[in-house]
């Protein structure tokens, strides 16, 4: 099954990032994910659901790979079924996927704003979470953009303008790293990123044209922040961020993000997402683009209660 889910992506076009046999094998561990598939009688794919399994307290479980927003949930395009043949068709696959994934203490999948219908998972005990996600559409309407920016926004990109700020792409992943460490030693979080994982996230992301990292630079040279981009042919993702605290309140930050718009624009990407910006700094700045509210979900099971305790004890303490 996972060999007919990599000669799948191989031959399917539009699919996420995150999908790709080449990120997981990278974020999860090349033997530390696996797929469930549901195909109808004549062999036609109609639903694939991808998981990461591990261990923790000694307990085998599902939870969602280092880096990556949401686990990708693939179901056969059905849009222009009647609504009730569509709906039924989602249920049976959704419930086959579901059937399939292996027995674990505890289970924890994020899921995109395209996924909807997770009333199967409901229906299981899994428990549904909301979360929010943040979308900036339109971009072949770069004029339309730049009005759709609040006021302070514009003028902090025209700040750092005038002191020579300029934002470039290169592909130096040694200085975005240093300044990605410095930036999570600054705010003390732990993010379980190691620096091997995410040299080998760029080196293959950088084969296959999935992305670029943006800096934002000025007149000495010196690196204000930097923004690891992530994309396809349809949408970008805003992914990874890292700031100078040395920068001050040059407006760098407005002006990288801005940039990086005009050039999705130019490579026809119509489409940017913000995950991670429930975090409220986050969520400010980008919604000070102009940013819509999407929501996307956490789905969530217990299947050992002692797991589920030590789980609890371990927020406690935390």
């Amino acid at each position: 099954m996972k060999e007919q889910y990599i000669e799948f992506c191989k031959n399917t076009e539009g699919l996420s990032v995150f999908m790709q046999p080449w990120f997981l094998d990278v974020v999860c561990g090349a033997d530390n994910w696996g797929v469930c598939m549901d195909l109808a009688k004549n062999g036609e794919i109609n639903g694939i659901m991808v998981y990461h399994f591990a261990q923790k307290w000694g307990f085998k479980i599902l939870k969602m790979p280092t880096l990556t927003p949401y686990m990708n949930l693939w179901l056969r395009n059905s849009t222009s079924w009647k609504t009730e043949y569509r709906l039924s068709f989602e249920r049976s696959v959704l419930k086959r996927l579901i059937s399939q994934l292996p027995s674990t203490a505890f289970s924890l999948q994020m899921y995109p704003p395209t996924f909807k219908n997770w009333l199967p998972f409901w229906w299981k005990d899994y428990q549904i979470e909301p979360m929010m996600n943040y979308v900036i559409e339109g971009l072949d309407d770069v004029p339309s953009v730049w009005t759709n920016l609040k006021g302070t926004v514009r003028n902090k990109i025209r700040k750092a303008q005038k002191v020579g700020v300029t934002v470039e792409i290169r592909d130096d992943f040694d200085t975005f790293y240093q300044l990605f460490r410095q930036t999570v030693d600054r705010i003390g979080f732990n993010t379980g990123v190691s620096e091997q994982v995410l040299r080998q996230l760029h080196t293959e992301i950088q084969q296959q044209n999935g992305g670029k990292i943006f800096f934002a630079v000025d007149t000495s040279g010196a690196i204000h922040a930097a923004l690891y981009v992530l994309w396809d042919k349809t949408k970008a993702l805003y992914w990874i961020s890292t700031t100078n605290e040395k920068a001050g309140n040059s407006g760098a930050t407005s002006l990288l993000l801005w940039e990086v718009l005009q050039e999705l624009s130019r490579r026809g990407i119509r489409r940017f997402e913000a995950t991670g910006s429930m975090v409220e700094n986050l969520e400010s700045f980008i919604t000070s683009f102009g940013a819509k509210q999407e929501t996307y979900w956490k789905i969530t099971h217990y299947n050992n209660h002692f797991f589920e305790f030590l789980h609890f004890l371990n927020k406690m303490h935390r």
